[in-house]
């Protein structure tokens, strides 16, 4: 799978490192699993510790770990496990998310953890034609801040060949987030997150 620079033990250490992950704590990861220096399934230093003791993982199979997850999830035991380490399956939901026919919205900020979702997502569901995914941004008009991660979002959307649609508070609720605020900048995540999820319902 092409991560695209989601690299765990690079992009993500900072923020990972508190729940045992990352590049930088790699030293603690491996104190903390008993020891062991390398993957449970290679010899490479592990950057993911997860809660399981047995799961101290490298970069690689952190990835296939996370992306096993998300297909257990998805499509329950009859297809969790396809194409993974075996050590790696674990037990999920029997009946899945995924039915024929449906169609995923994906919300995609341009961040880390949406991009991560939406690789993922397209990545698992390639080759199956009777599903289709479609992504969609939220511009909530954050001057200085916003134009960024909406060119990332476009970006990776062109490059997964995936359909994208934008939808702004301007155009849903009148005037974007600076001005609905009204110099209550402390309400902003409130307000943000309140309207935003509002707006990928509509």
């Amino acid at each position: 799978m092409d991560m695209a620079g989601l690299n765990p033990s690079q992009e993500t250490s900072e923020d990972l490192n508190a729940d045992g992950v990352g590049g930088p704590g790699t030293e603690r990861v491996a104190k903390r699993a008993g020891g062991t220096e390398t993957c449970f399934f290679c010899d490479l230093p592990p950057v993911a510790l997860l809660r399981d003791p047995d799961r101290r993982l490298c970069a690689d199979h952190y990835i296939r770990d996370c992306e096993e997850r998300v297909r257990t999830e998805l499509f329950g035991d009859a297809q969790a496990g396809q194409g993974s380490t075996g050590r790696l399956g674990r037990a999920g939901a029997s009946g899945g998310l995924i039915a024929p026919g449906d169609r995923i919205a994906v919300g995609l900020s341009g961040g880390k953890d949406s991009t991560a979702l939406l690789i993922l997502l397209t990545d698992i569901l390639s080759s199956r034609r009777d599903v289709k995914i479609a992504a969609v941004t939220v511009d909530e008009g954050i001057r200085g801040y916003r134009e960024e991660t909406m060119q990332a979002a476009a970006d990776l959307v062109q490059r997964l060949g995936v359909p994208h649609t934008i939808v702004s508070f301007a155009d849903l609720y009148g005037s974007d987030l600076d001005s609905l605020l009204g110099g209550r900048e402390r309400q902003a995540c409130t307000v943000c997150g309140v309207l935003r999820r509002r707006a990928l319902l509509e």
